[in-house]
């Protein structure tokens, strides 16, 4: 009889799939401390070209045109032609050829997972923390510091560079649910990415690693005592303890004061509410009573990706995934992210039966969530491979079923010509 976690134990995933995450992963952050010209586009070639490469494969060309992967697809086309119908200015085919490259990046990771899940966790986990190794190198020879001591990187953006390397800890969490990984080495593990976040003294960052910190905590517990909500409760504590005491270790650097500004700007704004709302987004307050000043003026197409910066007249475009989709893509483009995003949240509580791995799976969907209420993730392709990772869950549902179904009628052949 199958049994549903058959594609866990396959070992088809091998190095060649290590040295392709490593060419995909590793050329934006390099090219992007050169500000290399056409480095973007140059980055969605790559991506592009490797899509290309595996849609000879039966299996890859199927996850390709199924139905999570043309939503996503008609999200990113709708986005870029309501662009061009709206003449954003500077919106152009290499933003196209950028959105294939998230297309590509999402399919990519979804067939790895799908053939050997637990191997494309340990490839993505090698590949983000050599990521945050070159970071830390170029860092020191190639980065630009004139943001009040920041490093910056990814597109020249510090925030984008703390995420990335935030992102790490999800791996990290994954790698937890299939391998005993004492403290010493997680603590090792972190250690990368969180250096990176204070150097780029991103502040949502920090809090997105402090979620995976609380889950893999959690893991490493649940796996000696058992699974259980009240256990819960004190990790939360100490990783909020451990987080009180790393920001007052800061108070006094450029991180810290960066903290308390967002702070005080979100509650002396003109667009302040007097709310809890101001403590939750902070400085970003802006872009949200902005953003839904703009969604109200076109509420149904939206005002065009990116036209926020333009509109605005200012040098930051929208720092806010859920204002990026509401605000630049109206209740269209909203319906199709969300609907993609429920999506998601759909395949962890349905087809991911295994707790630990849905555990860690609902974490990483915390992560991103928390990131999209400070910062927009659309056009980032270091956050496609979470997403992968659990669509390739609803693919091995499919092909589970698919393979029952068969072994089912050739019995029934069997017996029929008996």
């Amino acid at each position: 009889m199958l049994k549903f976690a058959y594609a866990m134990k396959s070992n088809v995933i091998a190095s060649k799939e290590l040295k392709i995450s490593l060419f995909l992963f590793l050329p934006p952050a390099i090219l992007d401390f050169f500000k290399f010209p056409m480095r973007f586009a140059i980055v969605s070639i790559i991506f592009v070209s490797v899509f290309i490469y595996y849609m000879n494969y039966l299996r890859f060309r199927r996850i390709a045109f199924s139905f999570p992967a043309i939503l996503f697809l008609a999200l990113m086309l709708y986005h870029c032609a309501n662009a061009f119908n709206k003449e954003v200015p500077g919106f152009n085919y290499v933003d196209v050829l950028h959105g294939l490259k998230l297309y590509s990046c999402l399919i990519i990771i979804s067939y790895w997972a799908f053939k050997d899940f637990i191997k494309t966790t340990k490839i993505l986990l090698i590949t983000f923390i050599v990521r945050c190794a070159i970071v830390l190198l170029f860092s020191s020879i190639a980065s630009d510091y004139s943001e009040v001591e920041r490093i910056t990187g990814i597109g020249g953006s510090a925030t984008g560079l703390g995420q990335t390397a935030a992102l790490t800890g999800i791996f990290i969490v994954y790698y937890n649910v299939f391998k005993k990984v004492g403290l010493t080495r997680n603590l090792l593990f972190f250690i990368l990415p969180i250096i990176v976040i204070i150097l780029s003294q991103t502040r949502n960052a920090l809090a997105m690693i402090m979620i995976s910190i609380f889950t893999t905590t959690f893991l490493m517990v649940q796996g000696k005592r058992g699974a259980s909500l009240l256990r819960a409760l004190p990790i939360l504590v100490l990783t909020v303890v451990f987080s009180l005491l790393l920001m007052s270790a800061l108070n006094d650097t450029h991180f810290g004061q960066r903290f308390q500004s967002g702070f005080d700007e979100a509650y002396n704004h003109r667009y302040s509410t007097g709310t809890f709302f101001d403590v939750i987004v902070g400085d970003r307050i802006v872009y949200y009573i902005r953003g839904w000043e703009f969604f109200l003026s076109s509420p149904i197409t939206g005002i065009g990706m990116y036209n926020y910066k333009n509109l605005t007249g200012g040098i930051y475009p929208l720092h806010s995934e859920f204002m990026v989709q509401l605000c630049e893509g109206g209740i269209i483009g909203s319906a199709l992210w969300l609907l993609f995003i429920l999506f998601m949240f759909f395949v962890i509580m349905k087809y991911i039966k295994d707790a630990k791995i849905k555990i860690a799976a609902a974490s990483s969907m915390i992560v991103l969530l928390f990131c999209a209420i400070y910062a927009r993730e659309f056009w980032g392709e270091a956050f496609y491979p979470i997403y992968g990772l659990i669509l390739a869950w609803y693919y091995k549902h499919r092909d589970y079923i698919k393979r029952k179904r068969s072994i089912r009628q050739k019995l029934m052949y069997m017996h029929s010509t008996v």
